[in-house]
């Protein structure tokens, strides 16, 4: 038994080695695999990741494939031992190690699967993307900051596009006029709003240093024909008696979610 896990780890070993080192100049043409896009697809921003997921992906199947072919080979040497005692009980040795490899192979998958199935599912962390706002004056309650709560998201899921205070805005009620739109960088209509989609701006309570709103990207006329579509949310924040604060365009990346 061990030294079937130690020959099935190696064949893993090398497999995942010989394409991270080679794959970037040998493979032109990927084969399509279950559940993993090909390296070059989709998200600049998730290259790695899906690079390594494909690795797994092909080594997996491939390990797969060597032990069934491993288990007929096995098999057909068993058919081919009459008469021949040892010639027999080696092929039986042989087709009890192809199904433990198989048996392994498929446990530690359904394992993953069971535990957690976001380890099978290798993505880089978002992380939120925050900008300076220009102050209009010295001193008092001011904008500081603006950005969304992540860089990337899919079609139909939601982001938060948030407006950070300073601390003197804290346990004071906030009389202030505002205009957020949401655009997208590449229209095909231009100078096309989507503000549609986000709903109000709201404060959580009086202490609260943020002013947020809930944006939900879908309803889409128009595919994205799997390329991310970049997203920019503009305008000005204005308190009564004070000038306007403007918003400089602030990012985010949206993939098509089908």
């Amino acid at each position: 038994m061990k030294k079937i896990i130690f020959i099935t780890l190696l064949i893993l070993i090398f497999l995942i080695g010989f394409q991270v080192a080679f794959a970037g100049t040998i493979i032109q043409n990927y084969p399509d695999i279950p559940g993993a896009k090909k390296p070059g697809e989709g998200d600049p921003g998730q290259q790695l990741p899906q690079l390594i997921q494909y690795i797994f992906r092909f080594s997996l199947g491939l390990v797969g494939i060597v032990g069934i072919l491993a288990l007929i080979f096995a098999a057909f040497g068993y058919l081919t031992s009459v008469g021949d005692p040892a010639k027999a009980a080696s092929a039986k040795q042989r087709i009890v190690s192809a199904l433990l490899g198989i048996l392994l192979l498929l446990s530690s998958y359904i394992l993953l699967k069971i535990v957690n199935p976001d380890l099978l599912k290798l993505k880089l962390e978002e992380k939120p993307v925050v900008i300076d706002v220009e102050p209009s004056e010295e001193g008092g309650c001011l904008l500081t900051q603006a950005g969304w709560d992540k860089s990337r998201i899919k079609t139909g899921e939601s982001a938060t596009f948030i407006l950070y205070l300073n601390e003197k805005c804290k346990g004071q009620t906030i009389n202030a006029t505002h205009k957020l739109e949401l655009r997208q960088l590449e229209s095909r209509e231009r100078d096309t709003n989507y503000s549609r989609f986000c709903g109000k701006l709201s404060r959580e309570s009086i202490d609260s240093l943020k002013l947020k709103v809930v944006c939900v990207f879908k309803g889409f006329d128009n595919e994205f024909n799997n390329q991310p579509e970049k997203f920019y949310m503009k305008g000005w924040f204005q308190i009564y008696g004070k000038p306007k604060q403007y918003i400089p365009e602030t990012f985010i990346t949206v993939e098509d979610g089908k």
